[in-house]
This record gives structure tokens, sequence and C-alpha cells, in this order.
């Protein structure tokens, strides 16, 4: 089960589901009317209006789903699996778009850029891969300046800026359309 609640008040908004299995990952839509979950090898898109199913995703040959974003127009689902891809499917048609990996590189996080463009991913090495989604899809390594293993990442939301945090406390600036980076080295910690 999984339950959902109303922040204000801390009233029980809605449960969700019965035996899905263990939930790996949960992720709002950008406009909070949808509930994806990642349960073992599906994605499940809820309706928190009324807690209905809306539709599942996945089926075999996923294994594990690990991690799930809504891109920022509600239009893709990207999802994690198995540590090693990441399925992206269009929501209105429920057709998987693209089933993107790097054999180099597992995939442990990712994340939409604002304008739905990018898909940023993280593995446990000194990179984060950018997927130009509008491409083909395509990608470019964006390299840990230290060279420490990439810890996390966030695309911010107002603009074509990416930030990667590595081991060893550096935080990385991109920015997505000029690949001009800033780096930023004053935390002396890991950052996730």
């Amino acid at each position: 089960w999984i339950t959902v609640l109303d922040l204000e008040s801390g009233w029980e908004f809605a449960t969700l589901g019965g035996s899905l299995g263990p939930t790996a990952a949960l992720a709002f839509s950008a406009d909070g009317a949808v509930l994806a979950s990642a349960n073992e090898n599906i994605v499940t898109l809820w309706d928190l209006s009324d807690g209905s199913e809306i539709t599942v995703l996945g089926a075999d040959p996923w294994h594990t789903v690990t991690w799930v974003a809504f891109s920022p127009r509600n239009d893709l689902l990207a999802a994690v699996v198995d540590d090693a891809a990441i399925a992206v499917w269009d929501l209105e048609s429920e057709a998987l778009r693209a089933l993107l990996s790097r054999k180099d590189e597992a995939v442990k996080q990712i994340a939409f850029s604002a304008d739905g463009r990018f898909l940023a991913s993280l593995g446990s090495g000194p990179t984060i891969t950018l997927w130009d989604l509008a491409a083909q899809p395509k990608y470019r390594s964006l390299p840990s300046p230290s060279g420490a293993p990439m810890t996390g990442l966030a695309f911010s939301t107002v603009g074509p800026t990416l930030a990667g945090a590595d081991e060893d406390g550096t935080v990385t600036l991109w920015n997505t359309d000029t690949g001009e980076q800033t780096v930023l080295t004053a935390h002396v910690d890991l950052i996730k």
C-alpha cells in the first residue's frame, strides 16, 4: 500500500494499491495530479483525485525499476531499469519512446531539465550523462572536474543549469545550452 498524506492537515489523502510488492521509488507529476510508483518490474500511474489506477507501464523483460521521474510537461515518464538502462515512455500513447543505456555506466538516478529536452543520469562513476531527447536521443558525458564519483544531480527549474555533486564535496554547474561549467569547492563533506 502507498499512503498519501495532506501535509497541511496531516490527514490521509489517499491509499493506493494493494499487493504491489515493495515500492522502490515514487514521483509526483509536475501538476501534482498523478503519482508514479515503481514496484518490482512495473510502474503504476495513480490518479490522485480519486486514488484510481490510470495505467501500468512495463512488463517482461523489465526486471527491477529503481527510480522514476516525470518530465516537467507531464508528457514523458522515465524509469531506471536494473540500474543499467532508462526506459522513457510517452504518457499520451503509453508507448515506449526510448530505451537509453551506456554499456560502460550504471544508472542510479535521473532528472529532467525544466524544458523537458534533456534527461540527466548518474551512475557510480565520475560522470553525469546528459541525454538530448530531442536529438534521437544522443548523449554527452559531463565529467567531475576532480575525477571523484558523482553522488547527486539536479536541474534548475528556471533555466538551462544542471548541478552535479561529487564525493569530494565539489559541486559543478553546467549550462546545458553552452556547455560552460562553474565549479564550486567550498563544501568539505560528501554531498548527495
